[in-house]
């Protein structure tokens, strides 16, 4: 049971909806998309959800992250712990039940 919901219960299209929703992910290596800005890469995980963008809780998410100076700026014109507070803000945004950190595995 995560927030309530069975998760064995769930058929693989709810699943992943469910993991988008509800579980934010941090990975060692960002996996921002570059031809996104810092606002953009935050944000979409709930515009792939077709959910509305909440300014004040994306200003309060960035002021936290020490970003709001770097919103208009992409992926590469960004050190690599900003990126990484980036990849943290996307996980933020959607309020999740559960935060995960993702790390490589090496080979």
């Amino acid at each position: 049971m995560v927030d309530n919901t069975d998760i064995y219960q769930l058929n693989e299209t709810n699943l992943a909806i469910f993991r988008r929703r509800q579980i934010g992910l941090i990975y060692q290596f960002y996996n921002l998309l570059p031809i996104l800005t810092v606002e953009e890469n935050i944000t979409l995980p709930l515009l792939l959800d077709g959910h509305k963008v909440d300014k004040k809780q994306f200003q309060e998410t960035v002021e936290l992250l020490g970003l709001q100076e770097r919103i208009h700026h992409l992926p590469n014109q960004l050190s690599g712990g900003q990126q990484q507070r980036v990849s943290i803000g996307r996980a933020l945004i959607s309020n999740p039940a559960i935060m995960l950190q993702m790390s490589q595995r090496e080979t």
